[in-house]
């Protein structure tokens, strides 16, 4: 199993027990962890080692194939069809604070849905509560968004002025990872963003805490260190849009009602079981060879051994697609050695361009929904490639030469690589809205 319905089941919980009523809250979830054949406990997700059912009594508004880019955007906006089919929509006014969490997986400029379904682009999310604004759907709207390089669907495209308040789980070209690998269900089971906001939220008064206490407390937890690997991770959280709204307390938000809890145990500071991390894209390598490790059973070991194998190989096959085709259109990009494309981030400076090789790219060659294969390298050598050709001199006709045929990639007049890709693909998503 792998993230992300986990916190979005948790998130739930913590809105409903601090009054927020259904009717007022939309869930969209895949929902297939509580009976998935992986998951040893049926009917039970948690969202901490040997925590409590978050799965119970979560509403299932949107689900399975219904959780795609165009329905979560139609239930941004109260899409009449949707009203008509008596599905529920955000129908918020100007009176109304909303709040709005996501979490899943994410690339530069892009944020992912599950299976096969497409991505949302940043410029769209960002017309999109532009479009509520100016439809005076909101008083206010503050978004939480955890995602590998969830800052970039902000950075620079939010504007300031329209009573939006976005926190990202990590900066424009930084992962986000996940946290708490919990041994019955051999999967990680939370995310370092997520559960450091719920721990602030749930050991203060939300009356007084602010959005802005929150935020610098989630901010201050930059280092994720792991005692397992020996190794020092780091995610720095950022906010964007309208920063005033930082002053407003939690309540206004997610709930007025104070809850009598104990004392938060988020095992992140556990010595008797360290916390171990991992980022999104590593998660698939690092529960299979979790799982190798914990099993004496030689025919489960060797079939997760199988998977791994099958896994890895498929990683070095795109690592491959991608080196040779760099290669290949080293002579349009002069000046510019090969190495620096593979293994460096740059800026994302042309989203129109990039959001069309993405979209290109999605279609015809391997579609961005192969997570498990498809290593931050990947992405990153797309944005990489954008940064360089918005360099080269304007106009130069070798720029324009560049596009894709389906199942290969051609630089014209000669075929660079023939890639007809077929993949496994292990992924979910969940948002959950609130409106008050």
């Amino acid at each position: 199993m792998i993230r992300w319905s986990e916190p979005v089941y948790h998130a739930y919980q913590l809105v409903h027990s601090h009054g927020i009523p259904d009717e007022n809250i939309i869930v969209m979830h895949y929902d297939d962890l509580a009976q998935n054949e992986d998951n040893p406990t049926k009917g039970i997700v948690v969202n901490e080692p040997n925590g409590t059912n978050v799965y119970n009594k979560v509403p299932k508004d949107y689900i399975g194939v219904e959780v795609n880019p165009l329905t979560f955007l139609a239930v941004l906006r109260a899409d009449p069809v949707l009203v008509h089919m008596h599905k529920k929509v955000l129908n918020s006014g100007p009176n109304d604070h909303v709040f709005i969490y996501f979490v899943d997986h994410g690339a530069p400029g892009l944020i992912q849905f599950p299976h096969y379904s497409d991505a949302i682009h940043a410029e769209d999310l960002n017309k999109a509560l532009i479009d509520m604004h100016q439809n005076k759907r909101f008083a206010k709207l503050v978004f939480y968004l955890e995602t590998c390089y969830s800052g970039s669907m902000f950075d620079n495209l939010l504007p300031n002025d329209m009573n939006v308040y976005a926190v990202t789980s990590s900066g424009p070209q930084e992962l986000s990872y996940g946290c708490c690998f919990d041994k019955l269900r051999d999967a990680y089971v939370a995310g370092y963003f997520s559960t450091n906001w719920f721990a602030d939220w749930q050991k203060h008064d939300v009356l007084t805490e602010t959005l802005d206490a929150q935020y610098d407390y989630i901010k201050s937890k930059v280092d994720l260190f792991d005692p397992r690997f020996n190794e020092t991770y780091h995610q720095h959280a950022q906010h964007y849009g309208d920063l005033s709204i930082g002053k407003l307390p939690l309540a206004q938000f997610l709930g007025s009602k104070n809850l009598d809890m104990p004392e938060v145990n988020t095992k992140l500071n556990d010595e008797s079981e360290p916390c171990t991390f991992v980022s999104t894209q590593d998660m698939p390598v690092r529960m299979l060879q979790m799982k190798i490790e914990s099993t004496d059973d030689i025919s489960i070991r060797d079939k997760y051994t199988e998977q791994l194998d099958e896994l890895l190989n498929g990683r070095q096959y795109v690592d491959k697609v991608f080196d040779e085709y760099v290669n290949s259109i080293q002579h349009i990009i002069p000046n510019i050695e090969s190495n620096a494309i593979l293994n460096t981030k740059q800026e994302l400076n042309n989203r129109h361009c990039y959001r069309q090789l993405v979209d290109t790219f999605h279609q015809k060659c391997l579609h961005l929904g192969l997570r498990g294969t498809c290593p931050d390298k990947m992405m990153a050598v797309r944005a990489n490639l954008m940064f360089i050709m918005a360099t080269v001199k304007a106009g130069d006709k070798r720029t324009s030469t560049l596009h894709f045929e389906r199942g290969t990639l051609l630089v014209q007049p000669e075929s660079i690589l023939h890639s007809r890709l077929s993949l496994p693909s292990l992924i979910h998503q969940s948002n959950l809205f609130t409106n008050r």
